[in-house]
């Protein structure tokens, strides 16, 4: 459980962004670490009516689908479906399979 986000990934990030709304003044600055495995695009539909968004630094992860398997058996499937479905991003390139890691920083409006 210490890794699950919820079904699409962005249950813990769903509540920061909420959190983070009611408690920043404008001006106030989040930092987010978002991973494109998670439904990327909802956190940051969540958070663009009240926060500029400013992509800060991306980094390919690479992985073995073994690997995540260990980790939380049966989410290697369920990312290919939500890629699918356009709710998660993941590739491959000579070494192997990746997802983007991403890091934003959101300033309160």
């Amino acid at each position: 459980k210490r890794y699950y986000g919820g079904p699409d990934g962005t249950g813990l990030l769903l509540r920061l962004a909420t959190q983070a709304r009611r408690l920043l003044t404008p001006g106030g600055r989040l930092c987010l670490y978002l991973n494109s495995i998670a439904d990327t695009g909802r956190v940051l539909k969540t958070l663009q009516p009240d926060f500029d968004l400013l992509l800060r630094g991306e980094k390919r992860r690479h992985f073995e689908p073994a690997e995540m398997e260990t980790l939380c058996p049966g989410i290697f499937p369920h990312w290919q479906q939500l890629r699918a479905e356009g709710r998660a991003e993941f590739a491959r390139d000579e070494a192997g399979h990746f997802f983007l890691a991403r890091i934003y920083e959101a300033v309160r409006k």
